[in-house]
């Protein structure tokens, strides 16, 4: 009896361990199906349709289609898709009913209306959409050749070898070109369609598309960006003008580098990955650099004085070199006028009294050391004594939008009008000379007046430097006309500038050497125009110092990867002093030799 109860309880436990199974098995259940779309959305007897949706079964038999009860021939299936020849039906608009291993779905909706032709070669999806070159892909669609032969596939006017085909299928190579997008053309006699767009995957390659900066010395970081370089340090090789170069980061995308010994002089840059070499870009040598850090201000927008970034400013605009050596800002977001001295402390020099400052914008100092200030938005010039006592400029004239006040050596004052579209010059006799700008798309933001009396001026839309000759006639010295992108910035070439480009400026300075400093507002970058031999500047050469083109930013350091953020007035001292404008900083370049 004993013996009989054990084998009994065995049995049991056989049993139980063997259901266990036989459920553990049973979870892998069909999800319900789910519908998203059918294309085309009426058609007729015959014709074919793609159903989307998810938790389809990719085998054909599990999958049912019944469009007004009356069950549809699938061609094929996935788990998102299901390709249906149209069953037999009468027209109308018909309820869509998929079964998937007996989990049923109700939904959309499908118009059968009476054909008015007969079936046209048509390609109604590419499965899937997007993929590399050499990757087989599924063409959709009707009234194809069964022969392979003569079904004639193109991407891009590329020939796609044809692997398979039915009347509502082809399957393809996707053939090698051009990255992009495309339609995929399939031609059959004398009928031909195209398919909704196709994507080309982005194929890794070793390539290199450009150093930052792209001018230096030695000693230098460099940063070389591109693609496909080895995952690590020692795989990368780089030189330049065949010499080694110290290659310190990699990533996907860059390779930070040291710029080895190299003498003054443009060199080829070659980058070799493994078996694969790129040698397309090149890294010019200099005697000198620029550094740029930042001296006064916090990008707080308070108007609090104290010492270099305890300071603060709200759009710092103007600066102006007093005959102490202090520099005046002129202060248009919080509507004041301010110092810095040597030591960079700032202290507040004016603010609205018996005067009001509405958008102050840039001044300069006569020859007895009096401050003026061209009072933007109430349109006059606010006239300002080192012990600030402030009075309105009273003069003949009368001003639009005045934007910028200089002096030049004779103690001539000139105006930027902006509004009145010219350059106003005022003697100490109160003479004034009108230098007119009717002919630009813009009137002036700032100017300069170099030793020889020309006036040099930039402007918020000509997206030109222009130039008044002694003789009073408007000169453009370069610029296209076209405002500058990140891709299109150029200072064209050594004594040709003809391909130079320049965005919208409120800054430009004479510097030692009478080398011109100017501030490109647009693309955050300053730069150098030096004269030829002769003294011209329309055929002189363009460089730029600092920034990088298109990028804002307020990152201090090597000038070329410094950045800022709508750079306004520039001043020309013992430093290259900037009123980085949207940063609410004061900077400064200093010359490296």
């Amino acid at each position: 009896m004993k013996n009989s109860i054990f084998i009994l309880s065995i049995l049991f436990c056989c049993n139980l361990f063997c259901g266990c199974s036989e459920s553990d098995e049973s979870d892998s259940r069909q999800f319900p199906p789910k519908l998203i779309s059918i294309i085309p959305k009426a058609g007729s007897t015959g014709g074919t349709a793609i159903i989307s949706g998810v938790h389809f079964s990719e085998t054909a038999i599990d999958n049912e289609v019944f469009i007004n009860g009356v069950q549809a021939e699938i061609i094929d299936a996935t788990q998102n898709r299901l390709v249906i020849a149209l069953p037999n039906n009468p027209e109308g608009t018909y309820s869509i009913k998929v079964s998937v291993k007996g989990e049923v779905v109700e939904g959309l909706k499908f118009t059968y209306a009476t054909p008015q032709a007969p079936p046209e070669l048509a390609v109604l999806q590419v499965m899937p959409s997007s993929a590399y070159a050499g990757d087989l892909v599924t063409l959709i669609g009707q009234c194809f050749s069964t022969v392979v032969s003569e079904n004639q596939v193109t991407i891009n006017g590329v020939t796609a070898e044809v692997k398979e085909a039915t009347s509502s299928q082809l399957k393809i190579i996707i053939p090698d070109t051009e990255e992009g997008s495309y339609p995929i053309r399939v031609r059959i006699g004398t009928k031909e369609a195209e398919s909704p767009l196709f994507t080309y995957l982005h194929t890794v390659t070793l390539t290199t598309s450009s150093l930052t900066p792209a001018r230096g010395k030695a000693g230098e970081e460099v940063v070389i960006s591109g693609e496909g370089f080895g995952t690590t340090v020692e795989e990368n090789m780089v030189s330049i003008n065949g010499k080694q170069a110290t290659v310190k980061v990699v990533t996907a995308t860059t390779l930070t580098i040291i710029a080895p010994e190299n003498p003054s002089g443009t060199y080829p840059v070659k980058v070799t990955v493994a078996d694969k070499t790129v040698e397309n870009l090149s890294f010019t040598y200099e005697d000198l650099s620029y550094t740029v850090a930042t001296v006064a201000g916090n990008s707080a927008t308070t108007s609090t004085d104290g010492k270099g970034t305890a300071a603060s400013f709200k759009f710092p605009q103007g600066l102006a070199l007093a005959p102490n050596g202090d520099i005046w800002i002129a202060e248009r977001g919080n509507n004041v006028i301010r110092k810095m001295d040597q030591e960079y402390n700032v202290s507040t020099v004016a603010q609205s009294g018996t005067v009001t400052f509405n958008a102050p914008w840039q001044g300069g100092f006569d020859l007895s050391g009096i401050y003026y200030v061209a009072n933007k938005a109430l349109n006059n010039i606010i006239k300002i004594t080192q012990e600030g006592t402030c009075s309105v400029f009273s003069t003949e004239t009368t001003f639009k939008s005045p934007m910028s006040v200089t002096f030049d050596s004779n103690g001539n004052m000139y105006i930027a009008d902006r509004d009145n579209k010219a350059v106003k010059k005022i003697t100490s006799g109160s003479t004034v000379t009108n230098y007119d700008m009717s002919s630009l798309k813009a009137g002036p933001n700032c100017m300069a007046v170099d030793k020889k009396g020309r006036i040099f001026v930039g402007t918020g839309g000509t997206y030109q430097l222009h130039m008044f000759d002694t003789d009073g006639t408007l000169k453009t010295v370069f610029g296209t006309g076209v405002v500058p992108t990140a891709a299109t910035y150029s200072d064209g070439e050594q004594n040709d500038l003809s391909k130079a480009t320049m965005g919208a400026t409120f800054g430009i300075a004479f510097g030692p050497d009478e080398v011109l400093y100017i501030t490109d507002y647009t693309m955050h970058t300053i730069r150098t125009l030096t004269p030829d031999a002769e003294g011209d500047y329309t055929k002189g050469t363009l460089k730029t110092i600092a920034g990088i083109p298109g990028t804002k930013g307020k990152i201090d350091g090597s000038a070329l990867t410094a950045t800022f953020n709508c750079p306004a007035s520039v001043l020309v001292s013992d430093k290259v002093y900037i009123a980085d404008e949207q940063n609410h900083l004061i900077r400064t370049i200093t010359v490296n030799k």
